[in-house]
């Protein structure tokens, strides 16, 4: 228990002097080590500002380089885009933006009535 105590100390009493003369430091030069702060911010700031996000799943989760990738280049330039008649989503070569909609009314009648299927082709002309 002894030997925990004199390591705590030595860890306090090294902390305790390094924030002394970083705080004397501090006192010293107020006006440099704010600049200095306000100089390394703006520079950080600077490549933030290049920043550019990626949204795309088959860039984040697929390497370039693997045999996926290779397959759907070669499905790309071979055949010819699979939506323009009689779509099925399992044919997209991508994830693209395609999303399936299940419409359920909601009191469990037959949703084969008119009055469902015309509010089913207002959601469709709106999408």
């Amino acid at each position: 228990m002894e030997k925990l105590q004199k390591c705590c100390e030595r860890y306090e009493g090294f902390f305790k002097t390094r924030f002394e003369k970083l705080g004397s430091f501090i006192s010293k030069y107020p006006k440099s080590v704010m600049s200095t702060c306000v100089v390394v911010n703006s520079l950080f700031l600077i490549g933030l500002l290049n920043f550019s996000t990626e949204n795309d799943v088959e860039m984040m989760y697929t390497p370039s380089n693997s045999q996926a990738y290779n397959d759907r280049e070669f499905l790309r330039n071979v055949y010819s885009d699979p939506t323009t008649s009689n779509f099925e989503s399992y044919q997209l070569q991508n994830f693209g933006r395609y999303v399936d909609i299940i419409i359920i009314s909601k009191n469990n009648s037959n949703i084969m009535n008119q009055q469902h299927i015309d509010e089913i082709n207002k959601i469709n002309q709106f999408i």
